[in-house]
């Protein structure tokens, strides 16, 4: 196995087809995946120095439903997958005790709305295999929408699905290229049939004798108590600081909140882009019409009104040209400025989390 060390959790539990249209399992993810300051995103990596990113999915099946949490993990990490879940279930169990955000809630719903009723149209081939797929466990008043749509809302159900995100409720995998260097040697290494993939098998407390404390929650704070939520924190940073006196204090992580700036009504009102000429311009529409020109070298500014399949929806590009000389750029020119591009990236990303979820993207 090449590539970075991941960290996978599974998650059986019976099944969450009855729920489906609530969907609980959708909120959870949207927590998870949070990318703003202060999310568990920026604490795994901007905080701590252990994880690059974490993400949620799971899967629907008639012996019940999966949940996967996997994590990509960076040197520290690898080293110390144990303080990576510890932070991961510290951040669930807050989430669980603070209960649901109703207007996170909210939004979120009023999203996943606005992403169904103005998503781009699937070519047939991808249509027909995702429907022919979702005919195996949907009846057919559910076929468009019911993957996508909550549309009965509800948080208890959501409590009741975090709480069985439970360190005592899962299997735990660790993917590590280099795992012969950190193998115990009393366990027996096995060889994967057909795959060759080497691997051992151990239990979770023999493997991890603190597991019981990951995400520990004192016995005698009420469920949504901030003395409660700070002792929590502090005994979360005596943990990860035991396992590694380089990690710094405990961090504070935050959960998102209402998504800001859905749009209340959408409509088609200059939507559509005028036909062009040529074979080109019948398939693609008329070509973008300078609109300024502020000076050789300066910039330019081009409009072009809508699309040739009406949709909501507005793309901003700048294009940064490097000035036409003899010189050939370098290669330290073009890794700095590959370098600068990815942590604006990152910057943006950060700072347009809210955005992102309301159907915008950067």
């Amino acid at each position: 196995l090449g590539g970075s060390p991941q960290l996978w959790l599974l998650f059986p539990m019976e099944s969450l087809k009855p729920w489906e249209t609530s969907h609980p399992i959708m909120y959870i993810k949207y927590l998870i995946g949070y990318g703003a300051p202060g999310s568990l995103q920026t604490t795994l990596r901007d905080e701590l120095g252990l994880a690059y990113g974490v993400s949620l999915w799971s899967e629907d099946t008639s012996a019940g439903t999966m949940v996967w949490v996997v994590t990509d993990l960076m040197a520290r990490g690898a080293e110390h997958p144990d303080a990576v879940l510890d932070t991961i279930f510290s951040y669930l169990q807050r989430a669980w005790r603070q209960g649901i955000d109703g207007d996170a809630l909210r939004t979120l719903v009023r999203a996943t709305e606005l992403q169904w009723e103005w998503s781009p149209l699937p070519d047939p081939m991808s249509a027909a295999s995702k429907v022919a797929e979702e005919m195996t466990r949907l009846s057919p008043s559910e076929l468009l929408s019911a993957d996508s749509l909550v549309e009965r809302p509800n948080a208890t159900r959501i409590l009741e699905v975090l709480r069985k995100l439970q360190p005592t409720g899962m299997n735990i995998c660790l993917i590590d290229p280099n795992a012969e260097k950190t193998w115990d040697p009393t366990l027996t290494v096995r060889t994967l049939p057909y795959y060759g993939v080497r691997y051992t098998v151990s239990r979770v407390l023999a493997r991890f004798p603190r597991s019981t404390e990951w995400g520990s929650w004192p016995k005698d704070a009420t469920q949504n108590s901030r003395l409660a939520i700070s002792m929590v924190d502090t005994s979360l940073g005596a943990r990860l600081h035991r396992l590694d006196p380089s990690i710094p204090a405990a961090p504070t992580m935050a959960f998102p909140g209402a998504i800001l700036d859905l749009p209340d009504k959408l409509t088609l009102d200059y939507a559509t882009a005028g036909k062009g000429h040529g074979e080109l311009g019948i398939r693609w529409g008329e070509t973008p019409a300078l609109l300024s020109n502020v000076g050789k070298g300066k910039g330019e500014l081009y409009f072009r009104q809508g699309w040739m399949l009406p949709r909501p929806r507005v793309v901003a590009s700048f294009d940064f040209r490097r000035q036409l000389t003899d010189t050939e750029v370098s290669k330290e020119e073009i890794v700095v400025l590959e370098v600068a591009m990815r942590i604006l990236n990152e910057q943006m990303s950060q700072a347009l989390d809210n955005l992102d979820e309301a159907g915008a993207s950067w």
